[in-house]
């Protein structure tokens, strides 16, 4: 449901904190870096993005346009549309394992790292 605040629309999951519109992109941005452990000064450098922004982004002065939207999302391995909308559908780890740029502590797999990770889980889990 919409909200109207000082004769401005603002999406029910947005928080005016004083004056300054903090939606819950902003807060989905910062903690997928943090969750990742990544600074983002380490961030600016993996996407070319500047600090600048990126803190903007993150406190809820600034919203970022599509593409860089897509640039973080893929960075954090999460979709768009769980930036923007918070969608936390279910995922099938098989589905993911496929990915092409799938990381591991920050470090992406090959595609050998990746079907060894398949055959050590469908062996985990036939078992179960």
């Amino acid at each position: 449901m919409d909200k109207n605040v000082d004769g401005v629309a603002y999406l029910s999951d947005d928080l005016d904190v004083g004056g300054v519109l903090v939606s819950n992109l902003s807060t989905r941005l910062m903690e997928c870096r943090k969750r990742k452990g990544w600074t983002q000064s380490f961030v600016s450098e993996k996407t070319g993005i500047t600090n600048f922004a990126l803190s903007k982004y993150e406190r809820g002065t600034r919203e970022p346009d599509t593409s860089t939207l897509s640039i973080l999302a893929t960075l954090y391995d999460v979709s768009i549309d769980y930036l923007v909308n918070g969608d936390s559908r279910e995922l099938d780890l098989f589905e993911i394992l496929h990915y092409d740029h799938l990381l591991f502590r920050g470090t992406q797999l090959t595609a050998e790292e990746r079907s060894k990770a398949i055959t050590i889980l469908m062996a985990l889990f036939s078992q179960s």
